[in-house]
Parts: structure tokens; sequence; C-alpha cells
């Protein structure tokens, strides 16, 4: 017991107490910390085809630099640039950041997945599934095939939208306009000279009760006018996450089901009797609501484009954020991944000290 309390002390004092001199640390150290902005051991060979690898000049006649003892480099034939940087970033900086350096580099691993070699010359470079997903000329996300391929779909996806909002437009307008009466004549069933089967009457909906209109209201058709509008936003995020053509051919077949989930239930759950009765009905006989034909009599629309101008706004406003934000996330993956971008400090950091060292 009191080995391993004085044990623990011991690496608590060390801990605590032990630093690397500063006028050592800035001498032999410093200089070459600038390496463990390289993520990754293969991406030297990258760097080095765009010249960002600087020549550093030792002088192992005064003394050997203590970053190429910690780097592991014991002769001159390892001072390559390549080889320089490879050992400082599995050796160098795995020593003097720890921790945080294989955080690092587990994160990166799994934002920037499999990585694949390509042979020019005598270099070897590399390249990440992530990039690729932004950068591929035809299939990228950035790409215009892609980006216009999407905002078809998605066009597509508002023309079937205005359907249905204008399906809820008219129910709403028949379901607030048709006239209350009592239950005995809400229903009237009319049949033709000859008819000798029950099937053969016509069915006509000659008002409502306010049971009724209210129950229809709550339950069906304010439900209904919701979930539309859910549906809407939501499938437009679903297309928007898609990162391949595939996938985005696949969750457009899905939303148009969705779509149409209210006609499978009718045809899946409905009685023979009850569907003939509503195949059999007369149209109903509603009032235009009076505000909305001022409207569309000012504006000299018809109604499914009154209805599209808001739907095609949201898919705008949508559509305008996506873009941003795949070529933010597009800059960030191949700074993250491959040190590349106009706004990518590590690039450009090292290319200050080729220039310094020019």
């Amino acid at each position: 017991m009191q080995a391993a309390l004085e044990e623990a002390q011991q690496h608590q004092c060390i801990a605590n107490f032990t630093a690397i001199p500063g006028d050592l640390y800035e001498r032999e150290i410093a200089r070459y910390t600038h390496f463990c902005l390289v993520p990754e051991a293969d991406i030297c060979g990258n760097l080095d085809g765009r010249e960002l690898l600087p020549d550093l000049d030792f002088d192992l006649l005064a003394s050997i630099p203590l970053f190429l003892k910690v780097a592991g480099i014991a002769s001159t034939a390892s001072l390559g640039q390549v080889n320089l940087c490879r050992r400082a970033v599995q050796s160098f900086c795995q020593q003097i950041y720890t921790v945080q350096t294989t955080l690092l580099q587990e994160q990166r691993a799994d934002i920037c997945g499999k990585k694949s070699g390509k042979v020019v010359g005598s270099k070897k470079t590399i390249r990440y599934e992530a990039s690729r997903e932004y950068e591929d000329e035809v299939f990228g996300l950035t790409s215009v095939t892609f980006q216009s391929f999407l905002l078809i779909i998605l066009f597509l996806w508002g023309l079937a939208s205005v359907t249905e909002f204008r399906s809820i437009l008219v129910w709403w307008n028949v379901i607030l306009t048709l006239p209350t009466a009592v239950a005995a004549a809400c229903i009237v069933y009319k049949y033709p000279p000859g008819a000798e089967a029950e099937d053969d009457c016509t069915v006509e909906i000659a008002g409502l009760t306010w049971k009724t209109r209210l129950s229809t209201v709550f339950t069906n058709l304010l439900p209904r006018t919701v979930l539309q509008c859910v549906f809407f936003v939501v499938g437009i995020e679903y297309l928007l996450s898609v990162k391949q053509i595939s996938e985005l051919i696949l969750n457009s077949l899905a939303l148009m089901v969705l779509v149409t989930i209210d006609e499978m239930l009718f045809a899946a759950f409905t009685g023979e009797q009850n569907a003939i009765w509503i195949q059999n009905s007369e149209p109903l006989q509603g009032r235009s609501l009076h505000w909305l034909d001022c409207l569309l009599s000012v504006t000299h629309m018809p109604l499914g484009m009154f209805i599209f101008l808001p739907i095609s706004a949201t898919l705008a406003f949508y559509i305008q954020s996506h873009v941003t934000t795949t070529a933010l996330q597009a800059q960030a993956t191949y700074c993250l991944c491959d040190l590349k971008g106009d706004d990518c400090f590590a690039p450009e950091f090292l290319a200050g000290r080729v220039a310094a060292a020019l």
C-alpha cells in the first residue's frame, strides 16, 4: 500500500512540476511543430506534390536537434522532406501532443472515410472518400449535374405538394360552406327509373350536422392539413440530405408512396358497399370562399398558381440554404481531409514556412 501511494505521488509530482525549458523548446522543438498541422502521415506525399513541405537546414555538426531524436531519425539518409514529415506526424507529434493528436486522428478518420492511393511519378498521393463525394465532376455534391438533378426532383416534389394542398383547400371549402341540416336530411338517395339493385342508386350530400362538421374538421381535415405541411417540409429536408443520385431517386419514390397513402388506406379498409356509394355520390354542392374568390380575381391567377407561390418560395429558401451549406461543408472537408482550400489555415501556414525558408 505504501509503495503504491509513493508511486502515485511520484507521478503527480512529475505531472505538476515537470516542463520543457523555454529556450530548449524554442530552439529545438517549436520551429518543427508546424508538422503537427498535418493530421496524417500519408498526407505528406500530397503536400510534397504541392510543394508545401519546407526545406529545413540542420547543423548536425553542432548538435542533433531534440526534434530528430524524438522523431526517431538517427541518420542523415532519413532527412528527406516526405520522410521527415511522416516521422514527425507518427512520432514527434504523438509524444508532444499525446491525447489531442490521437483524438484528432480518430475523429478525422470517421469524417474523411476510406482512403485510396495513387502513384504519380515517384510520389504517392491519396484521396479520401468524403472529398470524392464533393469534388467528383459528374456526380459530386457540388457538381452542376447533381445540383440540377436535385433541383428537378425538388420541383416535382413541389408540384406533387400543390396537388395535395389544392385538394385540402377544396375540402376546407366544402366542409365550411355546406349547409347545416338535421341528420335525416343530410343524405339523399336517388334511384333512377328502372333501378333494380341498391347499387344503382346515387347519393347526394345535402348538408352536414354540426356534430359531423366539427368531427370532420378536428379528426380529419385539420390533422391532414398539419401533416401535409410537415410532410412537405420534411420531404424537402429528406431530399436534400442525400449524398448520391441513386439515393435521391429512391427517396423521391418513397415520398411519392407517402403522398398516396390515403388512397391505399381507402382501397384496403373501405367496405365494398361504402366504396360503391362513395363512387356513386354526386358532386358536393358548396359555396366558394368569398375572400379566396376576391384574391384570385384581383391577381388573375389560377388556384394552382396561387398555391404554388408559397411552395416555390419555400423551395427557393431551402435550396439557397442547401447550396451555401454544401459549399461550406465541401471547404471544411477539403481542409480537414486534404489540407486544401483558400480558407484553410494549415496549407497557408506551411506555404509561409516555405517562403521563409526560401
